[in-house]
């Protein structure tokens, strides 16, 4: 019984070697074929043959980039549209031409007494605020990261923002963004360091840095901060934090000529410290 199966085994195995064997010869059969064929021409139709396949394998090779090309493009405006808010339009029209040449300090020296001042007329009761309920919230909207900010790890702040804060800072890295597709420099992301206070972290702030103000803007929910030190790069090569700088004040100050906040060049802290002057909105504004 064993050698039977032995035998039947042995058979079927050299049945399937001789069928490869005929795929193969098949597969060299052709190709021969064709290789005899092509020596039969004449020289100068065995040219003709070479250039249309290589104008053929050109033709393919083009639609292979178009196609990338397109995907890529349609790729990042897709990500530029998941940052959008609808029903709202930025009222600030930026000049992304627009040259910064100034000073920082002195450019962005708006006093802490106008930060405090804007921050208690736009901004949340500090006294009342509960991140647990909705209504403790005060109708302040949730900060992530997304395509145009990284969210830093944050020790002293929470991320939510009053929503005019909220559409300053976003509109803000908008316009950042369209500034460096426009100067053709690679994509990055602002890095937020700091945003709204409670009670409990500013107390606890005071005790490790005799600096932190008593009575900080950052506690009203209107104001935030941007590095300009450290910049998120997300495509291409990384360009100089120093560059990357001068851009985004080009930007702030546009914004602060427009009424739209207030600026003060942080050097402790390697920030701009932004609060939000306040303007209308729409009602039915909402994050996609």
């Amino acid at each position: 019984m064993n050698v039977q199966l032995a035998n039947e085994v042995a058979a079927s195995s050299q049945c399937l070697s001789g069928k490869d064997r005929g795929k193969r010869k098949k597969k060299r059969s052709y190709v021969a074929r064709l290789r005899r064929r092509f020596l039969r021409l004449h020289p100068r139709e065995r040219l003709y043959a070479l250039l249309t396949l290589a104008f053929i394998l050109l033709i393919g090779i083009g639609i292979v980039w178009v196609l990338v090309a397109i995907t890529t493009r349609c790729s990042h405006e897709r990500t530029d549209d998941t940052s959008s808010i609808i029903g709202y339009v930025n009222p600030t029209q930026v000049d992304l031409e627009y040259p910064f040449v100034d000073s920082y300090c002195k450019a962005f020296d708006d006093l802490n007494d106008l930060h405090l001042q804007a921050a208690k007329k736009y901004g949340v009761d500090p006294e009342k605020v509960d991140l647990e309920t909705e209504h403790g919230l005060q109708g302040m909207l949730l900060v992530e990261s997304d395509s145009l900010i990284m969210v830093n790890k944050l020790y002293h702040s929470v991320p939510y923002l009053v929503q005019e804060a909220y559409y300053l800072l976003h509109d803000i890295s908008l316009d950042f963004a369209r500034r460096l597709k426009f100067m053709d420099i690679p994509r990055h992301r602002l890095i937020v360091t700091s945003l709204t206070r409670t009670e409990e972290q500013r107390a606890a702030l005071q005790k490790v840095n005799s600096n932190a103000s008593k009575n900080s803007a950052h506690c009203y929910g209107t104001t935030f901060d941007i590095s300009w030190s450290r910049f998120d790069p997300i495509e291409g090569k990384e360009v100089s934090d120093a560059i990357l700088k001068k851009h985004l004040a080009a930007i702030i100050k546009q914004y602060q000529q427009a009424g739209r906040c207030y600026v003060k060049h942080e050097r402790r802290q390697a920030c701009f410290h932004i609060t939000v002057i306040g303007h209308p909105l729409p009602q039915d504004s909402k994050k996609k």
